[in-house]
């Protein structure tokens, strides 16, 4: 059973006035328990919306959204646990922070979900862990931390509530390469570990290519396409007419093959293009 199903959701801003703009239409598709899908799109595709729809901070205007087989509206005094089990980070979470100190922050989740203090810590603890927060910036304001660090507090107040499925609109947003870097791989041990569902919105192609299993591409509102990274990314120049770039090393790749060169174009990563680069040097050799 899939543990998100979107079946044609549409949804509309400002309906009945003079303002009225369509953000999605007629979306539909299923994510198993335990993926990580990449969500890409040119500003303004509908990203942001759909991921507020799928953990109920939004109503769809037509169209279900279903979490582990149930409808997530069929009872709409329910649908703060329905964001308990569908946690969102939005992009810059660290201007959510607010408490005084960085436990407090992280365990107002779990509070919520009125668990007990022995289950609250563990929760707290473990999330901050997971997020690489040492343990001596527990007890600082989080207006002390440094921009990385706050942004950690922040996805960890969400991974406290040990969400089903974690949505990450642009995590990485204003970090430098290597906060990037460590912020990404920290998501991916979080994947790896806990096994549950990640949903990841980025601008990033090389970020998405690095971790999806399945990619989501949205143009004006609509799914465009729903794939493994190397389809996707197959079709460079698909993307290209959308607004969207394909990683570096795979545009590399591509050029290489339309000039000629026989090489596999689905290539995502530099390590992936070194071993092909050699193994075609070798075979011309041979």
């Amino acid at each position: 059973m899939s543990v998100i199903k979107a079946e044609n959701i549409s949804f509309v801003y400002g309906t009945g006035t003079s303002f009225e703009k369509t953000a999605l239409s007629d979306v539909s598709f299923e994510i198993e328990k335990g993926e990580f899908i990449g969500i890409i799109g040119h500003t303004g595709s509908g990203k942001s919306t759909l991921v507020q729809l799928l953990n109920g901070l939004l109503k769809p205007t037509d169209g279900r959204i279903y979490l582990n087989g149930k409808d997530i509206w069929e009872q709409p005094k329910k649908i703060r646990n329905v964001r308990f089990k569908v946690g969102m980070v939005f992009q810059y979470p660290e201007y959510q922070l607010f408490d005084e100190t960085v436990y407090k922050d992280i365990s107002y989740g779990p509070k919520n979900m009125g668990l007990s203090e022995d289950e609250i810590d563990e929760k707290v603890r473990s999330a901050a862990e997971f997020v690489g927060l040492k343990k001596e910036l527990l007890d600082k304001s989080p207006f002390e931390l440094s921009g990385g660090e706050k942004r950690r507090a922040a996805i960890a107040g969400v991974i406290a509530m040990d969400p089903e499925v974690l949505i990450l609109d642009e995590p990485t947003a204003g970090l430098d390469p290597l906060g990037r870097d460590a912020l990404l791989s920290q998501i991916q041990d979080y994947h790896d570990v806990r096994k549950n569902t990640v949903i990841l919105v980025s601008h990033s192609m090389e970020d998405i290519a690095r971790v999806a299993d399945r990619i989501l591409v949205m143009s004006h509102g609509e799914k465009y396409m729903f794939d493994t990274p190397e389809n996707v990314f197959s079709k460079g120049r698909e993307l290209e007419k959308l607004g969207l770039q394909v990683p570096q090393v795979t545009k590399i790749m591509l050029l290489l093959k339309e000039s000629g060169i026989k090489v596999n174009q689905n290539i995502l990563t530099v390590e992936q293009a070194f071993t092909e680069i050699v193994n075609h040097l070798g075979n011309r050799e041979g």
